[in-house]
């Protein structure tokens, strides 16, 4: 065992292997249809048999869905105490779990504690003996008064409606009791590591800290994880409800993020959950990008190529990366008719055979994520960083004490060239083993169209063959970002380089352009003491600097390669819509504050030599005066910066500490702002600012 894995639970560096096993081992739908008198099966020999292929894969833990006793598809519980005889006997079950422990592989069962089925001895009893049972009060609102479509002679709350899944009472304590024994049979029985909690999202939260406290004593690191699809991940996430949740929101924006080249809403779910003042910043929830109830990745995405990101950023970013049984082949599957069945196919041993061989490109793929997690304390237990973020290109460094790892990812059609904010020393691809140097604060890759990266700093060496140091990764560059593409033309010439050339000649043209004109920096030249006149606005008034200066252009945006233009329609309804420089912030808190739906970077003749562009709505109503708290004014990261962008009929100029605003098309008022501006040392063309843009 690593030395860092000494000091933090199992669960923290965790690889999951998730199988649906009724489905996996293509048992009989119904209970019915099975015949106990011809013997228990005995899959979970066939299961053991898996194992290998786990290990193969870098999995450390394994979370096997239901499979306890139950009347169909694993959710409609009937006996607790015993596995469900479709797939074997306790005996068998005890002996798989073993084999996994013996390969160090944990094991956590499906929890199904919301609901039980029909044909659980409590409810059978309620049916049989009603007003006079002892466990009428086991179930939620039984209503002796009313009927269902079984015509048990009475209503009952059940799973979203479904009567195949009545509601157990969890504010009686006697079913809490009762529950909480079959956690630790589960435990004495089988040696389980611990529990995925379904419909965690509705289970009494009284409850769930009772599990807590059994949990903290029934067996070292026993873990407990909820599934939850929507809501504040904390309420469950904490030292007295549970150790984790399926994070649904990071599920969406995984490939929602792709398909729409839209890397700033994964970003922003990162920022939103794990960011100073996220809602679970140190807690690690369950990451998937595949379960047994959504469709397949494969089927999913616009484009397949896109997978190995998808599952690159799932491995790297904070959490417990999972694989979902056939996501490491690209199986396909979708719900349909109102079946999982497409979702959770039958797949043999041979089955497992022929599809690696297929798809062995992208099984190696996965095991190499699988060995990062394994080697690299970083991406288990070290901080996260945001460093480079457009529509299609996103960087991110994971940080643990001497060790730094970056992660880069292209969703782009074409090859790019990103350059990533570093600390100096020599990086070394995970996957290649290709050296960096980074001695300008800048490490510069070259990723192929949909590729990704990982390279680590400290803490680790590479042990296959050392290749040639990549000199590429020494150029002059600044912070920040730089992406170049490079598909069919050498860096300068293109398309981006004409109109570089044409903003440098005119400088004023790329001021005039509504694009160009509402965010920019310069150096400082003189303080900021006055107030408006009457014809303008100051909300607030310190010292503050201005003046701006924006030149040629470089797009990644909307269409590849090409300029972002205005979008009719996207600023109806909002507030403030325009253009924020994203480097013109001191935090990246006020991104929390806005909707980015296009990006542009931008080359300057100052510093930084490459501005992001962030095309923005916002509506929050203080918002001016919140940017205005974050805006740089710093000789040493580029001067002063100001932001300009609509609101209504009035534009608004915000500088560090000090909010202009005047209505459109008042000439005399816009003047006022310009003479203050000017007495900041801004020249004419940096306030020829547009005023009636719809982006």
């Amino acid at each position: 065992m690593s030395d860092w894995k000494k000091n933090c639970a199992w669960y923290e560096s965790a690889v999951f292997y998730h199988i649906y096993p009724l489905g996996m081992c293509g048992v009989e739908k119904h209970r019915t249809d099975f015949d106990p008198q011809n013997g228990v099966r005995q899959h979970f020999a066939q299961m053991e048999q898996l194992i290998p292929h786990m290990k193969r894969l870098g999995m450390t833990a394994l979370y096997i869905g239901p499979c306890f006793e139950s009347e169909g598809h694993g959710y409609e519980t009937v006996d607790y105490y015993r596995v469900d005889a479709r797939l074997g006997d306790n005996a068998g079950f005890r002996h798989f779990v073993d084999a996994c422990h013996a390969a160090d592989i944990r094991v956590v069962v499906d929890g199904v504690f919301n609901h039980s089925g029909r044909g659980f001895f409590a409810f059978e009893e309620l049916r049989k003996h009603r007003e006079g049972s002892p466990y009428r009060d086991w179930y939620c609102n039984v209503n002796f008064g009313g009927n269902n479509e079984f015509n048990d002679g009475f209503s009952y709350e059940a799973w979203h409606g479904y009567n195949i899944l009545p509601r157990l009472n969890l504010w009686n304590p006697a079913v809490r009791g009762y529950l909480l024994d079959v956690i630790r049979f589960w435990v004495k029985e089988f040696d389980i590591d611990g529990i995925r909690l379904d419909c965690a999202d509705v289970l009494n939260f009284d409850f769930m800290k009772e599990m807590r406290q059994l949990a903290n004593t029934v067996k070292p690191e026993f873990w407990l994880m909820g599934e939850v699809i929507h809501g504040d991940y904390s309420r469950w996430v904490n030292h007295d409800t549970l150790h984790s949740v399926t994070n649904y929101e990071l599920h969406k924006g995984l490939y929602s993020g792709h398909n729409d080249h839209n890397y700033f809403e994964i970003a922003h779910t990162i920022r939103r959950l794990f960011g100073n003042g996220g809602l679970v910043r140190d807690g690690k929830l369950y990451t998937f990008v595949e379960n047994h109830d959504v469709n397949r990745l494969i089927d999913k995405v616009k484009d397949p190529a896109h997978m190995k990101n998808i599952y690159l950023i799932a491995y790297t970013l904070p959490g417990i990366p999972s694989v979902y049984y056939g996501g490491e082949f690209r199986m396909h599957g979708v719900q349909a008719n109102g079946s999982d069945d497409g979702i959770r196919p039958a797949v043999s041993l041979s089955d497992y055979t022929a599809l690696a061989a297929k798809e062995q490109a992208f099984v190696e793929f996965l095991a190499m994520l699988g060995r990062a997690k394994e080697e690299l304390a970083a991406l288990s237990v070290g901080s996260y960083e945001e460093r480079v973020l457009t529509n299609r290109q996103f960087a991110y460094a994971r940080v643990w004490k001497e060790q730094t790892v970056l992660v880069a990812a292209n969703n782009d059609e074409n090859p790019a060239r990103v350059n990533i904010r570093a600390e100096d020393g020599e990086y070394v691809d995970f996957a290649a083993g290709k050296k960096y140097r980074c001695g300008n604060g800048n490490v510069s890759v070259e990723l192929a169209a949909h590729d990704g990266i990982i390279l680590v700093k400290g803490g680790w060496e590479f042990a296959g063959d050392k290749p040639d140091v990549d000199t590429r990764a020494q150029m002059d560059t600044v912070a920040g970002v730089e992406v170049q593409k490079s598909a069919g033309a050498e860096q300068g010439n293109g398309a981006g380089a004409d109109a570089a050339a044409e903003a440098t000649e005119n400088p004023g043209s790329a001021c005039g352009r509504n694009t160009a004109s509402s965010a920019a920096n310069a150096e400082p030249q003189a303080d900021m003491d006055a107030k408006c006149g009457s014809s303008a606005e100051a909300v607030t008034d310190i010292k503050s600097q201005a003046s701006a200066s924006s030149q040629s252009i470089h797009t990644a945006g909307a269409a590849a390669g090409g300029r972002i233009t205005p979008l009719s329609g996207r600023t109806e309804g909002h507030r403030f819509f325009g253009i924020l420089i994203k480097e013109s912030v001191n935090t990246e808190d006020i991104l929390d504050e806005i909707t980015v739906y296009g990006a542009e970077l931008r080359r300057t003749d100052t510093k930084p030599r490459y501005r992001t562009a962030l095309y923005f709505t916002a509506d929050a109503e203080n918002f001016p005066e919140k940017l205005s708290r974050v805006m740089i004014a710093d000789a040493g990261r580029g001067g002063n910066w100001f932001a300009g962008f609509r609101g209504g009929d009035r534009k608004y100029i915000v500088l560090r500490d000090k909010v202009f605003s005047y209505r459109i098309g008042d000439a005399a008022a816009k003047a006022a702002v310009c003479e203050e501006c000017r007495k900041l040392g801004a020249k004419d063309e940096q306030m020829n600012w547009g005023e009636q843009e719809d982006l």
